[in-house]
């Protein structure tokens, strides 16, 4: 889930008429899956060409998230979409990368990135 839709499901139930609240806990989700470190970085490198990173394939670490990413399942936010109307506006990887490098760019200094 991206970062602004995680925020955004927070404001949509608090300003929720109390009505329509029939649930205790909520599930919100975004992606409808998991993607890969492969996957952002081809969708980096659609919009930044000169964009590069390298992997650790220590054993041990693609062990974890193999493990992990098996263990992951996608949410049911069924009733948040009922009860108060939680759509993410951010459902494809495209979209995300898209909003968060244009984030990065205008707050560089935020993130320690000069020039």
């Amino acid at each position: 889930m991206y970062f602004k839709d995680a925020v955004r499901a927070l404001d949509m139930l608090y300003q929720a008429p109390m009505e329509q609240i029939r649930t205790i806990n909520y599930n919100v989700s975004g992606l409808k899956r998991s993607v890969t470190a492969k996957e952002i970085e081809e969708v980096i490198k659609k919009h930044i060409p000169e964009f590069s990173v390298s992997y650790n394939r220590e054993k041990e670490v693609v062990e974890y998230l193999k493990k992990y990413k098996d263990g992951m399942q996608i949410l049911d936010d069924t009733r948040a979409r009922e009860e108060w109307g939680w759509e993410p506006r951010y459902n494809n990887l495209d979209g995300m990368i898209v909003d968060f490098i244009e984030e990065v760019r205008r707050g560089a200094e935020l993130f320690g990135i000069i020039g």
